[in-house]
Formats: C-alpha cells, structure tokens, sequence
C-alpha cells in the first residue's frame, strides 16, 4: 500500500516537474533546491525504520 501511493506521489511530481520545466516557469536549480526540501521533510515524518529503507533503496 506504502509503495503504491509513494510510486503514484512520485508520478504525480514528476509530470508536475515536466509540466514546469516546458512552461519555463521555474528555473532548473530553484526546482531542485524545492525538491530536496519536499524530500527531507518527507523522511523526517516517516518512522525510523522507513528512513532506512529508503536511504538504503536510494543508494
């Protein structure tokens, strides 16, 4: 269930992302910058555990 909606919330962001990046609302390096803070605090509200996990899977 987890995996299911962090793969749709990863879609959701990633058509969000291409939709920005044709329009050229948002420069390239503010984008990024925007995504490593949703990233982070994504893992400080999930469990320790989850965090493992992750950090592990996106080595």
């Amino acid at each position: 269930m987890l995996v299911v909606l962090m793969l749709r919330l990863g879609l959701f962001l990633l058509v969000l992302v291409v939709q920005l990046v044709l329009i050229e609302m948002i420069p390239i390096q503010l984008l990024g910058i925007l995504f490593l803070q949703l990233i982070m605090k994504l893992l400080l509200k999930m469990t320790p555990g989850i965090k493992l996990i992750i950090l592990v899977w996106g080595c």
